[in-house]
């Protein structure tokens, strides 16, 4: 089906269709958009980063939506929680594996979504239940640690 463009690529200025639907990055402006029926929407308004790999993401890349681009995991560690950070996961290729997750300090926790709340614990898009376009955003509260304020597809929690 689909895969994301990396961030170098670009994404055609007008209305794509046939093989060319899905999800994809524009060069030109960093964003991330969607087109399931022939016109490109914008799917977010903040800067989007394609990871191929596992990293620690920062508060200055508070308000960034990164799209998991690999069939291997990809695990973001979460800054300690201070008021008001926020983050998208999007899922852009399947794993094969675990699965692609956001991973809080060991003080802080995930909340919301049916979570049970409980330090460092990972928000996870399971191998056996992700789907490309998959993806949660998550707010830091300054205190507990992270809110989920929206979610698309399944995310557990890690027992």
């Amino acid at each position: 089906c689909c895969r994301i463009a990396s961030a170098t690529s670009h994404v055609a200025a007008s209305a794509y269709t046939g093989s060319h639907a899905g999800i994809g990055v524009l060069s030109t402006n960093n964003l991330l958009y969607v087109n399931a029926d022939g016109t490109r929407r914008p799917f977010t308004s903040s800067n989007v980063e394609a990871k191929t790999a596992s990293f620690t993401a920062t508060a200055a890349q508070s308000g960034t939506t990164f799209v998991a681009d690999s069939t291997t995991s990809v695990v973001i560690t979460l800054p300690a929680t201070a008021v008001g950070l926020r983050y998208t996961l999007v899922v852009g290729q399947l794993t094969t594996a675990t699965g692609h997750s956001f991973s809080p300090a060991a003080a802080d926790k995930i909340m919301g979504n049916g979570f049970t709340a409980a330090d460092d614990k990972d928000a996870i898009c399971t191998a056996a239940t992700d789907r490309v376009g998959d993806s949660i955003t998550l707010v830091a509260d300054g205190v507990d640690g992270w809110y989920i304020t929206s979610v698309v597809g399944t995310f557990a929690r890690e027992s």
